[in-house]
């Protein structure tokens, strides 16, 4: 996939044109990683408003893994967006993860951070777009193509993870070590027990709802788990896991999704660091 950088500019019948510039070729699982640092000054249609964006493409399921930064936040015009690239309604999928910096939302004149995993449950036929357009303010009411761009340091990182090659990926290095037994927050007692292989990678085994079992991931605060399991009609289920583990370590929430198209919104909190039977 090749990223293109943009500019925009105002053509006579107000729309906007794409001055596309080739960059670098990123790996297959890495889908965009945008940045952009505008400076502060006046913009006009023949010094229009800066802006960078890359197409992209969901063909599979799996988990679509949304990073974006902004440092400081200036205005709610401008900042990230992902949109079908023929203009037409989207839906990615469910929401599992939103993590925020501040945690209420962002706060002028400052960092503002956004990580999200959405569940894509199926493939999206559409071409899609993300972009980055520097903070702005209008000139004045109706009037969008004068005003004054704002100075930011923005990054947009995309991500995905598909079904069943979750824990596959490699990343960061692991900041949060997950072993010992996690339970579902559900309130049912089923578990989770992470035994550590080294370097980040888990054997997992579940206790509960379909005793799973598989290897689990960590990079960075994100844990990415495959397994597979039996159901009580004798049949093989394989699905995934996306969590972030919260900043107190010891509580992750995020998303699954199984082989058939079932999905849903989970959270664990960690009952013991130690794999039962094994010595700390």
């Amino acid at each position: 996939m090749t990223p293109k950088r943009f500019r925009l500019a105002a053509c006579a019948a107000g729309c906007l044109l794409l001055l596309a510039v080739i960059a670098p070729v990123l790996s297959a699982q890495d889908l965009v990683d945008l940045t952009l640092n505008p400076k502060g000054r006046k913009y006009t249609p023949e010094t229009p408003l800066e802006q960078v964006a890359q197409e992209f493409s969901l063909s599979q399921p799996g988990m679509l893994i949304i990073d974006y930064r902004a440092e400081p936040y200036q205005s709610q015009n401008g900042g990230y967006h992902i949109a079908a690239v023929d203009g037409s309604n989207l839906h990615l999928g469910r929401e599992a993860v939103r993590v925020m910096t501040p945690s209420g939302g962002p706060s002028f004149g400052k960092l503002y951070t956004l990580h999200q995993v959405i569940i894509v449950s199926q493939p999206v036929a559409k071409r899609l777009t993300a972009k980055l357009t520097a903070f702005h303010v209008f000139q004045s009411m109706g009037v969008g193509e004068r005003g004054d761009q704002m100075p930011s340091a923005m990054r947009l990182r995309v991500s995905f993870s598909p079904l069943g090659q979750a824990a596959r990926r490699t990343g960061a290095p692991p900041e949060v070590d997950i072993t010992g037994v996690w339970r579902y927050d559900s309130g049912s007692g089923q578990t989770w027990t992470f035994t550590p292989r080294g370097n980040g990678i888990y054997d997992a085994v579940e206790t509960g709802y379909g005793n799973g079992r598989g290897l689990a991931r960590v990079s960075g605060r994100r844990v990415t788990l495959d397994y597979t399991n039996t159901t009580a009609f004798g049949t093989q289920k394989s699905g995934s896991y996306a969590m972030t583990v919260e900043a107190s370590g010891q509580r992750a929430v995020g998303g699954w999704l199984t082989d058939n198209g079932e999905n849903g919104t989970t959270s664990w909190t960690q009952t013991s660091k130690t794999v039962p039977g094994k010595t700390p």
